[in-house]
């Protein structure tokens, strides 16, 4: 964590906002995976114990997917910034940004996704999860709606770099779409918390 603060600060592109989302987005995975084992410590009926355990299966492959966006993203923000680095003689430069542009706009919309499926097995969870550990469920909830709004916003911001327009609005339609869904996610998860925790 201190080495990914540290390379966060030090003046460079990248690792940047979509390495930030990665980061907190496998967190919040993280906690609902914590949340799944606490809940499975306790005694409970087999049938719930079976479907707990697929989730928290799921959900560890859902925070290594997440978390390898860290360096997916970064790895993309480089291609991008050895593009505009090339010579303005180079008659590949315009395509090669472009191709470049699209890669640091395919990286976030790809970990927006599987944000959205973090959200989506958090709504789940939080039904399911021990009252004790229902807090750092929400926790969990909060650090993916984060990242889901950090990625959809890098996709915005790097659409209207792309020559054609077309494909960048779609690439914000899908985007937008994403996060039309996950935040009402988010939003049910949280109230479903307060709910449980109310005195």
């Amino acid at each position: 964590m201190r080495t990914l603060l540290d390379r966060l600060a030090n003046g460079d592109p990248a690792p940047g906002g979509g390495a930030v989302a990665a980061a907190s987005g496998a967190m919040g995975v993280a906690l609902q995976s914590m949340a799944l084992r606490h809940t499975l410590a306790k005694r409970i009926d087999a049938t719930l114990r079976a479907d707990l355990e697929a989730r928290l299966a799921a959900c560890e492959a859902l925070r290594t997917r997440i978390a390898d966006f860290v360096d997916i993203d970064g790895a993309a923000v480089r291609r991008l910034i050895d593009a505009y680095r090339l010579p303005s003689g180079d008659p590949g430069r315009t395509d090669t940004i472009d191709a470049a542009m699209l890669g640091a706009i395919q990286a976030p919309l790809d970990c927006a996704a599987a944000c959205l499926d973090g959200l989506r097995q958090a709504r789940r969870c939080i039904d399911a999860c021990h009252r004790n550990v229902a807090g750092d469920a929400a926790a969990g909830v909060i650090a993916l709606q984060s990242a889901l709004r950090i990625c959809t916003a890098n996709v915005s911001a790097n659409s209207h770099g792309l020559r054609d327009a077309a494909h960048a609005a779609r690439l914000r339609e899908a985007a937008s779409a994403m996060l039309a869904e996950g935040l009402p996610l988010a939003e049910s998860a949280l109230r479903t918390v307060s709910e449980r925790l109310a005195p």
